[in-house]
Parts: C-alpha cells; structure tokens; sequence
C-alpha cells in the first residue's frame, strides 16, 4: 500500500520543529524476511536535505556534525581573534609572507575558514582571499602585494602600491558540508 506522509524541515527558527512541510508518499514493501520501504520525495525549497532514521532531532540552533557525530554549533566557534604574524623572510625563495593564523582544533576537518588580508582595514580585488580546510590554519600572503606592479611605466599598473598601510587579516568560519552558513568576519 501507497500512503500520503508529511515531511517536517527544521530550517533553524528557535522553538519551531517543523518550519517546512512537504507532501511525500511511503510504500511498505514485505518480502519473505524483509520488510522495507520505498519513498517518493519532492525537491526542497532550500539547501535541505531528507534523513531518516530513529535519532533525535539536533535542538534548535545546532546541526549534526558527520565529523563529531553529535550535534553541534551551526558554525565552527573560535574565540579568539586571528593573530597576523610578523612577516618572514624565505632565503631559499627570496619571498617575504605573512601569516594570519586561526585558533581552533586542527583534527577538526570539517571547519572551513575564509581569510581576508586587508590594508589599513580595506580589502583589495587584487589579494587573493585564502580559504583554510582540511585541518589548515594558516594562511599566507605574499608581500609582493604590498608593492607597485607595473611592468613598465608606459604600462597600466597591475596592482597600486599599500606600502605605509598597515596589514591584518580577518577570518569567518563555516562547516564544509554548509558554506553558505558563515560566522561574522573576525
């Protein structure tokens, strides 16, 4: 037999259980030994996904992290602010790099973050935003930005000089299998 369900979506708003709700069809099928069932399931209306099983639901305001497997915060928390290096000198490479590093359990593989190198607080196109996963902390940023890039003066500049401007770094955090849920930048 083919019955109508309905299908419960908690999409995060504190002290509602079923935000969203979608019509979906179960048929129990019974073989000799085996009982099992088949589910007809309609697309979402946002970044949900279905699951099924006899766990509890993760309380409002947390998600289950496949890597803890536990419930969790929404984001990765890390209470401190990045520390941005002092820069350093590589003899081997001849390049100069600063690093902005981010405080939080590297064995957590699952916590991804965005960094931004910024220049007397602005963040310039010409930089290139470093995202951090796998367990990375540290991210790097070659000095060379902070230099004019013109090949030559009859040349449009590449990049304009931040020389005198001074550097930091901010970061946000999300989960790998959620990117589109982020932290405030730090």
């Amino acid at each position: 037999d083919i019955v109508d369900r309905v299908a419960c979506a908690n999409t995060g708003v504190p002290g509602e259980c079923c935000t969203e709700q979608y019509n979906i069809q179960v048929k129990r099928c019974v073989t000799p030994g085996t009982t099992y069932y088949v589910y007809k399931l309609v697309p979402t209306s946002f970044c949900e996904a279905y699951c099924a099983g006899d766990s509890v639901p993760c309380p409002n305001g947390e998600v289950y992290n496949v890597f803890h497997r536990t419930c969790g915060n929404i984001i990765p928390l890390f209470t401190q602010h990045p520390i941005l290096h002092p820069p350093e000198y590589d003899v081997i490479a001849n390049e100069v790099t600063f690093t902005c590093e981010v405080e939080y359990d590297p064995e957590d593989v699952t916590a991804w973050f965005d960094v931004v190198f910024l220049f007397d607080n602005e963040e310039f196109p010409d930089v290139p935003n470093v995202t951090l996963a796998a367990g990375k902390r540290r991210a790097k940023l070659d000095a060379s930005h902070l230099g004019l890039n013109q090949l030559y003066p009859t040349l449009p500049v590449i990049w304009a000089s931040k020389m005198g401007k001074a550097v930091s770094c901010r970061v946000r955090s999300y989960w790998e299998n959620t990117p589109n849920v982020t932290s405030e930048w730090r």
